[in-house]
């Protein structure tokens, strides 16, 4: 028989008194014999972590486990949590494989995801579940181009990679032979993985030679960025960019230019223009020409406030358009940017909470519900505030 192992809970569950006079009485028995308490070493309950986990995760509270299993809340609690931790950090550790070029290969060789992840696994690379759905879709895919009698474009593979190492881009390359972005990078790839080669990384862009001290000669006479970059073929900020730099080579300080401009011309063209509320005296003037307009217009002014926050509380009413109106009908400045603020909160709560298209809410219980509570509750607040502030 083994020994029995008792603890303080043990024995105070045994004589029915805490756990603290028990652990308290045995440190005064030893001090009375004057013996030194032995320390007793707290043994590593061997637990199924995986199994726990796996049961937690499904719905099963701490304290269940705790019972199930013979341990405290804590205990599960801490090796659930010692369990996310030592995972996060074995991800930490390994690759994240991101293409399935590599599971399409070895899937066409006849291997099984087990097998690859398996291998993955050696060469300490995680492979995600979308790359092996990615993969599986690739192959399914090829297997039916097989049966339709698609087969694999031929291309003159040497010619490309010539012309992309010279410097042609991917794009140009699949307008060039007239197939995808991807058939290109995939093709390439392919082409040195099967010559033993390693891919030469490239820059993106190629480095413009421009003329800097051309540049530089123009700029200082008057020469705009702006007409700059048109002539050389490059952004304002590549020549801005060029231009700062020859002066700190050069050890100079770059000159602050200020642009010449007729202002006097400008003022009096700015002084002859229409003002603000002249213009919209005009534009108004156009307006009561349609009554057709006109009407709508007087209706959304006339609407009250309680039903103008209904209308941006509901989280598919084009808000451009809210806008529009409330400016063209001349809606109380305070009046709409209260009905914004009560009304925006439920938006911010539906897209925040909730995110579902119209088509999906129209056919979800759940979310219809969850919008009528939110127009009560926009309606509720908006009958509050009006009582204070007396809109209407």
């Amino acid at each position: 028989m083994g020994e029995r192992c008792y603890t303080e809970k043990g024995f105070s569950k045994e004589y029915g008194v805490s756990e603290l006079t028990i652990s308290k009485r045995i440190a005064e028995y030893y001090k009375k014999e004057r013996k030194e308490k032995p320390k007793k070493e707290m043994k590593k309950i061997e637990l199924p972590i995986e199994e726990i986990v796996e049961k937690w995760e499904k719905g099963a509270i701490q304290e269940e486990l705790s019972k199930e299993y013979g341990v405290s809340s804590s205990t599960i609690n801490k090796m659930i949590s010692e369990h996310y931790e030592m995972k996060r950090n074995n991800e930490r550790r390994f690759k994240v494989l991101k293409s399935s070029v590599v599971i399409v290969e070895y899937l066409r060789k006849g291997l099984t995801i087990e097998q690859i992840e398996s291998i993955a696994l050696k060469q300490h690379i995680i492979v995600p579940q979308k790359v092996i759905e990615k993969a599986n879709q690739k192959i399914e895919q090829l297997k039916a181009n097989e049966k339709t009698g698609r087969k694999m474009i031929n291309l003159p593979i040497e010619e490309i990679v010539k012309k992309w190492e010279k410097g042609a881009t991917y794009k140009e390359l699949s307008k060039e032979y007239g197939v995808s972005l991807s058939t290109i990078k995939y093709r390439i790839s392919k082409y040195y993985e099967k010559e033993g080669k390693e891919k030469p990384k490239r820059q993106s862009k190629q480095r413009i030679n421009l003329p800097i001290e051309e540049i530089v000669k123009k700029w200082e006479k008057g020469a705009i960025q702006r007409d700059l970059s048109k002539e050389y073929g490059a952004s304002r900020y590549t020549i801005n960019k060029k231009i700062s730099k020859y002066y700190e080579k050069e050890g100079k300080e770059k000159p602050k230019r200020r642009v010449e401009l007729p202002i006097e011309e400008i003022v009096e063209k700015w002084e002859k223009s229409a003002t603000y509320e002249e213009l919209s005296k005009e534009f108004n003037g156009v307006i009561k020409k349609y009554p057709k307009v006109e009407k709508p217009l007087k209706a959304v002014k006339k609407i009250s406030f309680s039903n103008l926050v209904l209308i941006i509380a509901l989280p598919f009413s084009p808000a451009f358009l809210i806008n529009i109106a409330c400016g063209l009908s001349k809606t109380d400045f305070k009046k709409f940017i209260t009905a914004i603020l009560i009304g925006k909160l439920s938006i911010i709560y539906f897209w925040g909470f909730v995110s579902k298209s119209l088509l999906e809410s129209i056919t979800d219980i759940k979310t219809l519900i969850i919008i009528g509570i939110l127009l009560i509750v926009s309606y509720a607040l908006s009958k509050i505030v009006n009582k204070k502030l007396k809109f209407e």
